[in-house]
């Protein structure tokens, strides 16, 4: 049978886990047969055992799943859940590049773009592909062929973070023209202005003239056009799984209305734009799911270390408070750490550590004390 072709049914595990949404964990898909028949009659044939299906999940919706099988009954921890859950994620990402890319070549295909135009998404999806880490060189790439093929004067890209829009990038602008930008933003959401208006309302908005649109906000309109001399505007918003999270606007310095390839090509950055965001908020992730991890392998080493110490040390205690101490030390970088034991009404220093033997004397020296100081 090819298993490619298998249809989607909750009578195995991998159709269960996209029909549900959900993670779904077997210990032992041979013994259960009655709830996935399907399944439990493969896993005899093929000798699996405990078996994990993760579903890739797009916008709410599962787009494919992954299925890791055993040959043995290992349930999964939740940890190797988790990091195959992040695998999911990234997987998804990948699809949406791909996705995002064959839906722009299909543009580019019925709208008969220009080889210019082509080269200059590539482009940008290399700047991604070479910036995991970091969205700002994607977005200067995009604000600089925005301008460019759009026959643009100015081009910028905002992001919401704490409640405003932040200008992140900008293209074409004197010093003068960037100054001016700056007492304009960060500054909330508000549809009297371009960007504004396309993040709340979540699609293309173009303003053919601002000096002819009595809902412009009147100090926007007075700083572009007295300082600026911008006229026509046009912005497109970035969205995350049906959330605004930004926009990416473009202007001239005359009144000239974009034409609808121009703004389907900046719909196209704006997509863009969210896989570079996407991509270093997964990056994000995994650094910090990695540190907490680093951090508790390192003190499960610590606590190993201390028993194996106490099992050799039945008949004396001191090691065991040393093992301690020692431990704190490299699990707290830069601390004092002590062990203090009362004796008589006086406070006895048991164990004293730092990475500094110096500093560590010096605090040996504070004791003993009285208990009641």
């Amino acid at each position: 049978m090819d298993l490619t072709d298998e249809p989607i049914a909750s009578g195995w595990v991998t159709g269960r886990a996209v029909l549900a949404r959900q993670v779904v964990q077997v210990h032992d898909l041979q013994a259960a047969s009655q709830e996935f028949p399907d399944g439990a009659e493969m896993a005899l044939r093929m000798g699996h055992h405990t078996t994990l299906a993760i579903p890739l999940m797009r916008e709410g919706e599962a787009i494919g799943a992954i299925l890791i099988r055993r040959t043995e009954v290992r349930p999964f921890s939740d940890k190797q859940i988790e990091l195959v859950e992040t695998f999911a994620a990234q997987a998804v990402i990948a699809i949406e590049n791909t996705r995002l890319f064959e839906a722009e070549q299909q543009r580019t295909h019925e709208l008969s773009e220009s080889l210019e135009q082509q080269t200059a998404t590539s482009e940008v999806l290399r700047v991604i592909a070479r910036s995991p880490t970091d969205a700002q060189p994607a977005f200067e790439a995009m604000v600089a062929r925005a301008a460019r093929l759009c026959e643009a004067d100015f081009s910028a890209v905002a992001r919401f973070e704490n409640g405003l829009l932040h200008l992140v990038a900008m293209n074409n602008l004197s010093p003068a023209e960037r100054e001016a930008f700056d007492r304009l933003f960060p500054r909330p959401p508000e549809r009297n202005f371009v960007m504004g208006r396309a993040f709340i309302d979540g699609v293309s908005v173009q303003f053919e003239d601002v000096l002819a649109d009595l809902t412009y906000d009147p100090r926007t309109r007075e700083v572009l056009q007295r300082l600026l001399g911008y006229r026509t505007f046009m912005a497109v918003p970035i969205i995350r799984n049906g959330k605004p999270i930004g926009a990416i606007g473009c202007g001239r310095r005359k009144v000239m209305p974009f034409t609808a390839r121009q703004i389907a090509l900046v719909q196209t950055f704006a997509d863009q734009a969210l896989i570079a965001v996407e991509n270093t908020r997964l990056f994000e992730a995994e650094q910090q799911r990695t540190r907490e991890l680093s951090e508790s392998l390192e003190q499960q080493t610590a606590t190993s270390e201390v028993l194996r110490v106490i099992s050799n040390s039945f008949s004396d205690i001191q090691p065991v408070f040393e093992s301690i101490v020692q431990s704190g030390v490299k699990l707290f970088s830069g601390a004092v750490v002590s062990i203090a034991l009362v004796d008589n009404d006086m406070v006895r220093a048991a164990a004293v550590a730092h990475s500094d033997l110096a500093h560590a004397e010096a605090w040996r020296g504070v004791f003993p004390f009285p208990l009641t100081r």
